[in-house]
């Protein structure tokens, strides 16, 4: 393979990442502790009716198509950025850019911002459930202190800092952080659900003598009926607004399908992607299901339901009470007078929460080095260390742009124009299923050349064709729900013409680099023929 082609002859990365390293990262990415988010957005934004545990399980079904199309390209092309090779390969580079481009930016959108969310959600709520439980004033004004927005940025950067150092050391010690992070998390989502259930009895009340008489499961259904939110005529019949409101769960799970942009550093390729990505489908889809299960048994679904409304409306009987919303962490502090357990459980979110930080920055740095190993950005971004083989210079650039995104998140609402970024996931995962169903024929000497699990048939044909085929309807509705005015109200069009526009970017880079280098004698194309080396 010619010098002129790729930037080097190897790519300089070793594959050492095991199945159970990638399986992990899937699990975490998604969020293992969103769910205790997501309980409150998806119903408060959906409307009262939805049956979060069913929406859960809606959601594994849907993502199955998209599941086995992912492993199965990551079987036959195992490369570093994973659905821009193949889309880039099959339909046309710029294409495969474009949706990998916009892809990686969602990731970023999340990995800065979640350095902050580490704050807010997984440190400053050691002090303000152990404040609370204990009448510490102290402990309250440290957790006012830790959401002041400088604090905020300089806690954050050195999260940020940590994920890229771990980066720099190479694969070995970033999946140790991930192993850690989940192995952490997972305590702690035991301790809840155990705390939830067997103080069930003891919530009504503890929530009374906590707030002085002011919340309590009645006052929260009231207030709910009084701002129009009929929740209890709504359940548990709301199956339509369920499957309307799973089109917001599915956000929750993206992600888990992430071993794809580390394929060219995961060992024993089938094996381990069937293990990583329809592991974690399944692991991280029960986990929402019994979080979400945990929620109805131990405080009701009616209640559940219209906490959520307060949360999202931004009530004052839950805001002037307590000013964060009521996620899992918070609500304990009323299944146990142990003053305890509710911080340990924010230690186990702050654990949780970086290691879905850190899964984004590693896929990140990934889609960056693949774009610039085959020239589309500087070939410089793609230099890897010698001695902890990690691409060192895609490293800077991931931590400089999740620098800026919490910046942003922080001081900004620029963020927002992301508002709309599930819209442009589908439409990526639309893209990669048209390449999935034409695979076959239009690139049939990488098709037969794949191990035997990729070029798999039914009746003759491919079911990389098949399920990618399955998945382009599934995501087509799940794209439009998510912004249809029943689901998301009134369209924001400037939010709309980001989304556009961001995508619009990405053939503009492409075709700027194209005539760059076939300036230069150095036709890009021709990478794009071929798969990358290792």
């Amino acid at each position: 393979m010619g010098e002129e082609i790729f930037v080097r002859k190897a790519s300089g990365l070793v594959r050492n990442v095991s199945a159970w390293d990638a399986l992990v990262m899937c699990i975490l990415i998604p969020g293992i502790f969103w769910p205790w988010v997501y309980q409150m957005w998806s119903v408060g934004l959906h409307g009262p009716g939805a049956w979060m545990p069913l929406s859960s399980l809606i959601a594994i079904a849907f993502m199955i198509p998209n599941a086995i199309m992912y492993v199965m390209f990551s079987v036959a092309m195992p490369r570093s950025g994973g659905d821009y090779v193949w889309v880039s390969r099959i339909i046309h580079p710029a294409v495969g850019f474009a949706v990998n481009w916009y892809i990686t930016l969602i990731l970023l959108s999340w990995a800065g911002p979640f350095a902050s969310w580490i704050v807010e959600w997984g440190l400053s709520p050691i002090w303000l459930t152990w404040g609370t439980m204990t009448g510490d004033a102290g402990a309250l004004a440290i957790f006012t202190f830790l959401n002041i927005n400088e604090v905020k940025l300089a806690i954050g950067t050195v999260i940020i800092v940590l994920m890229a150092l771990l980066s720099f050391l190479g694969s070995k010690w970033e999946f140790r952080a991930e192993w850690l992070a989940i192995i952490m998390g997972y305590i702690g989502l035991m301790v809840w659900a155990g705390v939830m259930i067997a103080g069930a009895p003891l919530i009504d009340a503890r929530m009374q003598l906590l707030s002085g008489g002011a919340v309590s499961f009645a006052s929260i259904e009231a207030a709910a009926v009084a701002g129009g939110w009929a929740v209890a005529a709504a359940l548990p019949v709301g199956i339509g607004v369920t499957f309307m409101a799973t089109t917001y769960t599915t956000l929750n799970f993206l992600g888990y399908t992430n071993s794809a942009y580390i394929a060219g550093e995961i060992k024993g390729v089938t094996r381990s992607h069937v293990i990583a990505i329809i592991g974690a489908l399944f692991i991280f889809g029960f986990t929402a299901f019994g979080l979400y299960a945990v929620y109805n048994y131990a405080m009701g679904p009616v209640v559940m339901n219209s906490l959520a409304y307060l949360d999202v409306a931004g009530d004052p009987l839950w805001w002037n009470f307590l000013p964060i919303e009521p996620l899992g962490n918070i609500l304990a502090m009323f299944a146990t007078d142990i003053p305890y357990i509710p911080p340990f459980l924010t230690v186990c979110f702050a654990f949780g929460c970086f290691g879905a930080a850190l899964g984004l920055f590693i896929s990140s740095v990934r889609n960056i080095f693949a774009w610039s190993f085959d020239r589309v950005l500087p070939g410089s971004l793609s230099k890897v260390d010698s001695r902890f083989r990690a691409p060192w210079v895609a490293i800077i650039v991931t931590f400089i742009i999740c620098m800026i995104m919490n910046i942003l998140y922080i001081y900004t609402t620029a963020l927002d124009y992301f508002t709309y970024s599930i819209l442009a996931w589908w439409i990526a995962m639309v893209i990669i299923g048209i390449a999935g169903v034409i695979f076959p024929w239009r690139r049939k000497d990488i098709f037969e050349l794949a191990p035997d699990f990729a070029k798999k048939k039914i009746a003759g044909i491919p079911l990389i064709s098949l399920f990618s085929l399955i998945s382009i309807p599934i995501s087509v509705f799940i794209g439009y729900a998510s912004v249809s005015p029943a689901v998301a109200g009134t369209i924001d069009w400037s939010f709309m013409l980001a989304v556009i526009v961001t995508f619009i970017i990405a053939p503009i880079i492409y075709y700027i680099s194209y005539f760059y280098h076939k300036s230069k004698g150095i036709s890009i194309s021709k990478a794009h023929a071929e798969i990358p080396p290792e």
